[in-house]
């Protein structure tokens, strides 16, 4: 029998994320007035009626069939989605059909052990911490959110933020996806500045924090005919974050990519193939996989009308150079703001950043939708809403709490070390907040529980 005034956390709580956690604990605790225990769960056990639940999808081979694994659903919890976004993180997945489908089984059978342990540790739960919802952990967020908890994470492209289900209105908000998409609420906002600093960003994109260490190439390297092009198609990290804002029926960017170019070769489309900036970013884990799998792209689908841009290029030159009735077309990437800001018709799936409340983009919400959105021509595509595209950029970029606001959780950990942002993200900050005092981590855990958004619908 577990004891009462659990704040659970997906985690252990080391380094970084030992002053984000106790950060959210404070904060839970003046919240609901109570002193909480943090509790990691590492022993996790599948109960039978999950067992058989797991055996009847082998059997019926569903964990073969990629449309129906993503919408295998075990205890209202989208248990396929959470397990396809995990196994295509791993390379392995992409080289071999046996590791594809041992990965498929096995983190779909992770994912219902998942569900089972946290329906049966719920009434014990007062508040919880859930990192990197988009995974695994994501089944968390949402039995907790079903059984009316206070929820802290900081999933991107939200900075740190709690909601509290204990409020009716915010069990819209139960899924991973709608908490954190930015979408329309009641909030008066200074819409002022939106603009201008999207086109900040633009002009230099080593503003953003995970863009701050790569080296670009000049578009002047690319020799081509910009105004002859139909389409920019922008690629996003195969094996990371892919399925963190829904579902819409591709199982993987790397489908949703190859998808894109069939359909656009059909249509004897023009198009620029741009690949992501942070494919050629050393820093981060997971770029040479990314580059891996891109590179097997352009091999697969060489056409004369495709030109792959291999290289970190700005995407501020590009724009420059197209004609306005270029298409520009991406998954679900902010790549679309910066067309939007710039005068450019765009393309998306309902399953990116911003909620289908926000008129931003031609938005489709299946394969087929998608197909017949491409077949259309330029004149019958919608540009974006002008405020509509001022209130996501201000969430975006300019909301204090954003990743760029100026009370963001990293700026306030950064700060509070004097350390850069480099360092932040490398292993060398756990080692810092390891060996700081107890008194300079209680002011840290202090500045961190003041500065939790929170968001509601």
């Amino acid at each position: 029998m577990l004891e009462k005034n659990i704040f659970f956390i997906s985690r252990p709580s080391y380094g970084v994320y030992r002053a984000i956690i106790l950060g959210c604990k404070k904060n839970c605790e003046q919240l609901v007035n109570l002193k909480l225990e943090i509790r990691f769960f590492e022993k996790k056990f599948p109960t039978i009626n999950f067992i058989l639940f797991f055996l009847k999808n082998i059997i019926n081979l569903n964990f073969l069939d990629k449309k129906k694994y993503l919408y295998i659903t075990y205890r209202k919890c989208e248990i396929g989605r959470h397990a396809a976004a995990t196994t295509y993180r791993d390379i392995k997945t992409y080289k071999s059909k046996f590791y594809r489908v041992f990965n498929l089984l096995k983190y779909l059978f992770l994912a219902g052990v998942n569900v089972d342990h946290a329906y049966s540790i719920s009434n014990s739960i007062v508040g919880a911490y859930i990192d990197h919802c988009g995974y695994l952990n994501g089944i968390y967020f949402r039995v907790f959110a079903l059984k009316k908890k206070i929820l802290y994470t900081n999933n991107y492209p939200r900075g740190l933020f709690s909601i509290n289900f204990r409020k009716k209105k915010n069990a819209i908000l139960s899924n991973n996806e709608n908490a954190i998409r930015l979408f329309k609420n009641k909030k008066k906002l200074d819409l002022t500045n939106s603009r201008n600093k999207m086109l900040e960003f633009l002009k230099n994109p080593n503003l953003l924090p995970w863009m701050r260490y790569t080296k670009y190439t000049a578009i002047k390297n690319y020799k081509m005919n910009f105004n002859d092009v139909d389409y920019v198609v922008y690629c996003h990290s195969f094996v990371d974050g892919s399925l963190w804002f829904g579902n819409d029926g591709f199982p993987n960017i790397k489908d949703w990519l190859e998808f894109t170019l069939h359909e656009l070769r059909k249509n004897n489309a023009k198009v620029i193939i741009k690949a992501h900036p942070n494919f050629y970013n050393k820093t981060i884990e997971s770029a040479s996989l990314d580059k891996k799998i891109f590179d097997q792209i352009i091999r697969k689908h060489d056409n004369k009308n495709f030109v792959f841009i291999n290289k970190a290029v700005p995407n501020y030159e590009l724009l420059k150079k197209l004609s306005k009735k270029t298409i520009l077309i991406s998954h679900h990437g902010t790549s679309l703001l910066e067309g939007a800001v710039s005068g450019f018709k765009t393309i998306c799936s309902t399953s990116t950043i911003w909620s289908p409340d926000f008129k931003i983009s031609n938005q489709w919400f299946n394969p087929t939708d998608y197909k017949r959105i491409l077949k259309k021509k330029w004149k019958d595509l919608y540009y974006t809403n002008n405020n509509d595209l001022k209130i996501v950029l201000h969430q975006f970029i300019i909301n204090k709490y954003s990743l760029y606001g100026k009370n963001a959780y990293s700026k306030i950990i950064c700060e509070h070390l004097n350390i850069n942002s480099k360092q932040f993200y490398s292993k060398h900050v756990s080692n810092i907040i390891q060996k700081i005092s107890e008194k300079s981590l209680n002011k840290l855990v202090d500045k961190l529980s003041n500065n939790v958004e929170k968001i509601y619908k």
